[in-house]
């Protein structure tokens, strides 16, 4: 979706990675693999520390992104906030930059971008337009098993990720104008009327809901939960 809209629009498209680095320096090729091969933490686990800054981005402007990290909770500038990238400021080291060329894959993090946010309580900052607000990258840090034993690596990556998509969980505490939902049966795994609630709604009113393909009726002829249905037949 984002190339499609760059080529629709003649916008950049900057193809940027996690810069990662380990006592300082950037990573060899070996600690590179080592990262890139490193497994998440199971779902129940303790949250994976890479999770909320993405291997690599793909940043334009005009793109739709969302919030992946609580940069700033009382300001709604929370994980799931989103909004639309209006200027992308580039490090003051970066020597990939080409002004005609249509992809660019950057060496570092751009410095900042600007976001318009659809929602947030920040006052107007001076010299921008209302709801514009600067994202600069985070860091983070986590451990790898390299060589004979264990290596922390610090990550700098911005806390975004595209957003013309985006699943339920992502969607909790959203009002959302316009929306196309998908609650056909996934190629794997399964849906609960829980996640079909959730995406149902997230919207203003059945006018601007549309359902992108068919689903399983029986998915809304189902309890959500058996413990809860035993529950509300007991005595």
């Amino acid at each position: 979706m984002a190339q499609t809209m760059c080529r629709r629009n003649g916008t950049q498209l900057f193809i940027c990675a996690a810069y990662d680095t380990f006592q300082g320096r950037p990573l060899t090729l070996s600690e590179q693999f080592a990262v890139a091969t490193k497994k998440q933490r199971k779902h129940r686990e303790k949250h994976d520390e890479r999770a909320a800054l993405a291997n690599k981005l793909e940043l334009a402007k005009g793109m739709k992104v969302m919030v992946t990290f609580n940069v700033e909770t009382d300001l709604d500038v929370a994980n799931g906030a989103h909004g639309e990238i209006v200027e992308i400021v580039l490090d003051e080291r970066e020597t990939a930059f080409s002004p005609t060329a249509p992809i660019i894959e950057l060496i570092y993090p751009p410095a900042y971008i600007l976001v318009k946010m659809s929602r947030t309580k920040a006052v107007q900052l001076e010299g921008l337009e209302k709801d514009i607000l600067p994202l600069v990258p985070l860091e983070c840090t986590f451990s790898i098993v390299h060589g004979k034993g264990l290596k922390t690596i610090r990550r700098r990556q911005l806390p975004v990720t595209p957003a013309y998509s985006f699943t339920d969980y992502r969607s909790q505490g959203q009002t959302i104008s316009h929306s196309i939902i998908d609650i056909a049966t996934p190629p794997s795994g399964g849906l609960t009327p829980f996640n079909v609630y959730v995406a149902l709604s997230r919207g203003r009113g059945h006018d601007n809901i549309r359902l992108l393909r068919d689903f399983d009726e029986k998915l809304l002829m189902s309890h959500p939960c058996e413990y809860l249905r035993v529950e509300e037949t007991r005595d």
